[in-house]
């Protein structure tokens, strides 16, 4: 029957406990998509570090081949124009200097600002500085069933999504019982008293009712008594009457209600039903994305490795190619312009070594967050709690 049964009578509690579970996976989501966000923003400052580091590299080996060609246009051993294509080069490294510095700058203030490590309440937050660096020589072996069943289990989004399923089923029970007929059994009973007095009045024949006593009127002498009702008295004696029972009533109540059309009721499940069907093929279509976002890191992951290791043996090779090739300037065998475009191809390769090591990084952080491991990663203690509280008369 509808409103029935200690089930109904719960359920409303258990709606709200899978309410605030959902609220709790919510919360660890938001939680783990804040870390990588840190994190991002920690290696966006590594890279930029690197680049300036790069950058100024590249100005020094540029101002020393001024410094060479200068004097070597001094001594006519070299055509001025190879003077100036240093000079040139020299300008262009020094405004990518610039524009690295402006890079880091901007890095830093996006992490302090997301970081807002700010104890002393300051005005502004304090400087966050990365002590970490890329390692792409460590190697993370991460077995692709495994990191799908870590994201089924630990991926907040998929935990209150499976709460939702939860709190939707709750809903359809529900709205299942409001469509029954009703059945109500009640009963009741009751004491009554009275105490007091009432008006006096003279009746016809001199006598008198009620519980007082007429004045005299001359030529009479004494008062004239009135007649003593039994429910006179004070209020305490209507209170102690009570507990005589001479006054009471009862009664017993049996109503059945079945309506002749539960069309608001029955659209109401409909609609919880609906909803019910609708929570879990967005659930269905999560955990498919969920295996996609799992297996496009995994790949990336891989593919960064080798980029990091292809791109620094590009290094090696560029460093050494520059290095042959300074010889060879320096015997007259090569030009200004052989030596810089050689030493633009190092300064590219080092860039490039850099980015696919900040890749890597990023890269490990989308796996942990694609399979719910984020917050373990940087030992970050965040579950759900049971929400349900024993209530104190159930340990009687």
């Amino acid at each position: 029957l509808q409103n029935f049964g200690w089930d109904f009578a719960t359920i409303n509690v258990q709606i709200a406990e899978s309410g605030q579970k959902q609220a709790q996976w919510t919360y660890g989501q938001a939680l783990q998509d804040f870390v990588q966000k840190i994190g991002g923003d920690y290696w966006n400052v590594v890279l930029s570090e690197e680049n300036l580091d790069v950058a100024r590299a590249a100005l020094r080996f540029n101002l020393d081949l001024v410094r060479q060609n200068a004097i070597s246009v001094k001594v006519g051993t070299l055509a001025p124009i190879d003077l100036q294509e240093a000079q040139s080069a020299a300008a262009t490294s020094e405004a990518n200097v610039y524009t690295a510095e402006a890079n880091l700058k901007n890095s830093r203030t996006q992490l302090r600002q997301d970081v807002m490590l700010n104890p002393y309440g300051t005005f502004l937050p304090e400087e966050i500085q990365p002590l970490t660096r890329p390692n792409p020589q460590e190697q993370t072996v991460v077995d692709e069933e495994r990191a799908l069943e870590l994201a089924v289990q630990y991926v907040p989004s998929l935990g209150s999504m499976r709460e939702a399923i939860r709190d939707a089923l709750l809903q359809v029970k529900f709205s299942e019982n409001q469509v029954l007929p009703q059945l109500n059994l009640g009963a009741q009973f009751g004491l009554s008293s009275t105490a007091g007095t009432t008006p006096c009045r003279a009746l016809f024949g001199g006598a008198t009712t009620g519980n007082c006593t007429i004045p005299a009127v001359p030529p009479a002498v004494t008062p004239t008594p009135g007649s003593k009702l039994p429910f006179g008295g004070i209020y305490g004696d209507a209170l102690d009457r009570l507990w005589g029972f001479t006054y009471y009533n009862y009664a017993a109540v049996l109503t059945f209600q079945m309506p002749l059309d539960n069309a608001v009721p029955r659209a109401a499940l409909a609609q919880a039903r609906v909803l019910y069907e609708q929570q879990r093929v967005l659930y269905r279509a999560a955990l498919s994305q969920t295996v996609v976002n799992v297996e496009s890191s995994l790949a990336n992951l891989y593919a960064d490795y080798k980029r990091a290791s292809a791109t620094a043996s590009a290094t090696y090779y560029a460093r050494q190619s520059l290095h042959d090739e300074q010889i060879r300037f320096r015997v007259g065998m090569a030009t200004t312009h052989d030596l810089l475009q050689f030493q633009e191809e190092e300064v590219s390769a080092e860039g490039n070594q850099v980015q696919a090591e900040v890749d890597l990084e990023n890269a490990k952080l989308a796996l942990a967050h694609s399979d719910g491991t984020l917050l373990r990663e940087f030992n970050i203690n965040w579950e759900v709690l049971n929400p349900h509280e024993v209530p104190w008369y159930a340990a009687f």
